[in-house]
């Protein structure tokens, strides 16, 4: 509902994006065992984010549902064609439409649809995330808004109807907590938050750093 959305918004000018208890929470929760038609299947989605392959820059390849996460694939040697390679593994798995395969098309993405390609991932999605978000009022750029969807989704009060604020509360959202979980966690604990002109801006660690 979008006035309930709007009313998720916060009042607080900078503040840790995700607290650590929900995180806490996620990793501790059971994923429900479900039948192989269950509709939650068809909700899964892959998305890579892409390093430069040095240090702990690291290329990651996220497999999820409305649920929570599936499969992670992080490392600091994968490059462009290896990182292809996985993906298409990983659509193999968890038979994920290739319609519903992003990636950051900037940088070094510029020429990972070519790789994408190969391994017969034609339809993947591209996109920038400083580029415009769905909701321009409300968030800077597409980046940050796709991180608030994540903190709604996380967030264990929430509910989607403000009649109805028990039964509608969402079910938790399920991580496992494997050995790459641990630095995906790092970087989610280092982003915050603060309102620019009534939007909401994400703040990543580096971008603090460089106003030091």
């Amino acid at each position: 509902m979008r006035s309930h959305i709007r009313a998720e918004l916060p009042d607080l000018s900078s503040d840790q994006l995700i607290p650590e208890s929900w995180l806490d929470y996620a990793t501790a929760v059971q994923r429900p065992n479900l039948p192989p038609t269950h509709p939650i299947h068809r909700t899964r989605r892959i998305a890579i984010d892409l390093g430069e392959g040095v240090g702990r820059d690291s290329t990651s390849i996220l497999v999820r549902d409305a649920d929570g996460i599936i499969d992670l694939i992080a490392g600091n040697s994968l490059c462009l064609a290896d990182a292809a390679e996985e993906t298409a593994r990983l659509d193999q798995i968890w038979a994920v439409d290739d319609s519903r395969i992003s990636y950051d098309k900037l940088g070094i993405g510029r020429d990972f649809r070519n790789h994408l390609v190969r391994g017969g991932l034609g339809n993947a999605i591209g996109y920038a995330g400083s580029g415009r978000p769905q909701d321009p009022k409300a968030y800077t750029n597409l980046r940050t808004e796709a991180a608030w969807k994540l903190r709604r989704r996380l967030d264990l009060e929430r509910h989607t109807d403000d009649r109805y604020p028990v039964s509608s509360r969402q079910p938790p959202f399920h991580i496992p907590p494997r050995a790459s979980w641990m630095l995906l966690r790092e970087d989610l604990e280092a982003l915050s938050y603060d309102l620019i002109g009534g939007k909401i801006r994400l703040i990543r660690t580096e971008d603090m750093r460089l106003h030091i």
